[in-house]
């Protein structure tokens, strides 16, 4: 009998450690750890923040918090947007939300209910630093806010959706354009008219004369929207573009699964990142397969942020994982599971 107990420990030993070590699932954070450290060096030069979400219950319903971190997850800001009581859950939702370019302000858009029950829209830019909450747009039924995004100038910001006009009816469908919304006068302008869509958080170019939008049907393609022309011209085909922080060349997620990185003219299409599994085959715990979503580039561009799928032993239910990759030499790490989700990652652009 305690022969196989031994056994028994021995091989559950071998299990552990291969989880810790094979897997990787320990994001090692020490003074030897040269990876982390630049990581942490780098973020404090450039002030580096991230914007996440999270959702928390508070009986007897759920309230959205805002989170600003930074790689040293000691330091995450909590910001309650107090928009929630148990009395008017779930009538109000939180559709769209981004950081301005200087980490300082939120945009969000929420719809809700009105007092005939129609579905309207409003818009509003929180300050991070005293937590107040200014209205952009008043709830309306006349505007549909799906996406939103900042111009590198905090001064514009544009969003994905409908603007009706007086004369139509409230329920007559239309398709989805991309408008410019100027913050100081709240003048709407459409800059695009198209149906199904998708676009990503970093749209815009760096420099704010060009916008990177996706056209999904049978085949996902990517355009390019010039501001100074008003014209728009193919890119290529597949999804999830982003556009690295030099303005040069646009990452995106090609048909065949993989990453790629692309001219903004569409010219000298490379290779970027060959997205597959980290391991195929696990003894116990969370299969990590493939990345999912867009890059997500840190402002000088010596890193990107993903999340990878994740599926547990014995359970259908998908999750996802964060992890970076160092650009110059392709070396990837686990991040903490504190930090998933990140949707803007904001500082310091030489390039600008």
């Amino acid at each position: 009998m305690k022969k196989y107990t031994v056994l028994l420990s021995t091989l559950l030993l071998i299990v552990i450690v291969y989880e810790l070590i094979y897997q990787g699932k320990v994001f090692k954070i020490s003074k030897n750890d040269i990876f982390y450290n630049e990581l942490l060096q780098l973020g404090k030069n450039n002030v580096w923040k991230m914007l996440m979400l999270r959702t928390e219950r508070i009986e007897p319903f759920y309230k959205e918090i805002f989170e600003i971190s930074s790689f040293d997850i000691r330091n995450i800001k909590k910001i309650d947007i107090n928009l929630y009581t148990p009395k008017e859950w779930p009538s109000k939702n939180l559709v769209a939300y981004a950081l301005s370019p200087g980490g300082k302000e939120i945009v969000f858009a929420i719809s809700e209910r009105d007092g005939a029950f129609n579905l309207v829209y409003s818009l509003y830019i929180l300050n991070i630093m005293d937590g107040n909450i200014r209205i952009i747009l008043s709830p309306q039924q006349s505007t549909e806010i799906t996406k939103v995004c900042y111009f590198p100038d905090e001064k514009n910001i544009f969003f994905v959706g409908k603007v009706k006009k007086p004369k139509e009816a409230p329920n007559i469908s239309q398709p989805d354009s991309l408008y410019k919304l100027n913050l100081k006068t709240k003048e709407i302008t459409e800059l695009i008219h198209y149906g199904v869509f998708t676009i990503t958080s970093q749209s815009s170019s760096p420099n704010g004369k060009k916008i990177v939008y996706q056209k999904s049907s049978n085949l996902d393609k990517i355009f390019i929207y010039d501001l100074t022309t008003n014209e728009s011209s193919k890119l290529t085909d597949g999804n999830y573009a982003s556009w690295r922080p030099d303005g040069l060349k646009i990452s995106y997620y090609g048909q065949d699964g993989n990453y790629y990185l692309i001219n903004a003219d569409g010219s000298e299409k490379e290779l970027f990142i060959l997205n597959k599994p980290i391991h195929k085959f696990k003894l116990i715990g969370a299969k990590i397969g493939y990345i999912s979503g867009e890059l997500l580039w840190s402002p000088e561009g010596q890193y990107v942020y993903y999340e990878r799928t994740s599926i547990k032993a014995f359970a259908d239910v998908e999750t996802y994982l964060p992890y970076i990759m160092k650009v110059s030499s392709k070396e990837e790490r686990k991040l903490s599971n504190m930090l998933s989700g990140i949707k803007n990652w904001v500082g310091e652009n030489k390039y600008k």
